[in-house]
């Protein structure tokens, strides 16, 4: 079994990830106390990512992003249609915004209209975006150095942005 998209559960009792079997790719949720690891997704499924609360568990299909109750009961509830570079990146710490792409870096408010918005879009690959602890800022990489490079940026608006990494950089944590 291939393992990828690995992500610590908020209270670090869980670690959900991508992982591909005779199903395909789907994510799971392995118990760090109890060793179990239940399937939580049924169709090719990657890029776990926790919500605030270790509630729910967002990922992407080849049909969008989806939602789903991280203890794998309920249906999956899909929150915005897209592609296989719609990946989810960060939840911010309110529990309000979902960071995704792979080249480009959106956000999508998980309440009210969930209109996905432009966070970075360049003419540079941006991607691999985190929420700092306290939501007001997010670190990614992007190439627009001419190397991959971690670059810090408040949110929501978009400015003053800076240089992080020193040596290069490509997955900020």
């Amino acid at each position: 079994m291939y393992r990828r998209d690995i992500s610590l559960s908020p209270d670090g009792s869980r670690v959900a990830y991508a992982a591909s079997a005779n199903t395909g790719i789907n994510v799971w949720v392995l118990d760090l106390a109890r060793g179990l690891s239940p399937r939580i997704s049924f169709n090719y499924a990657v890029s776990p990512q926790w919500s605030p609360d270790g509630k729910h568990l967002y990922f992407n299909t080849p049909t969008g992003i989806y939602r789903k109750p991280a203890d794998g009961s309920g249906k999956e509830e899909r929150l915005q249609k897209g592609g296989l570079n719609d990946l989810p990146a960060s939840v911010s710490p309110d529990g309000n915004f979902l960071l995704y792409g792979l080249f480009d870096i959106l956000t999508l408010p998980l309440t009210g209209e969930r209109k996905p918005e432009a966070y970075l879009q360049t003419q540079y690959a941006e991607g691999n975006a985190v929420f700092s602890p306290d939501g007001r800022r997010v670190t990614y990489n992007s190439g627009e150095s001419g190397r991959p490079e971690i670059y810090v940026q408040r949110f929501p608006e978009r400015r003053r942005k800076w240089l992080a990494s020193a040596e290069g950089g490509s997955t900020p944590q």
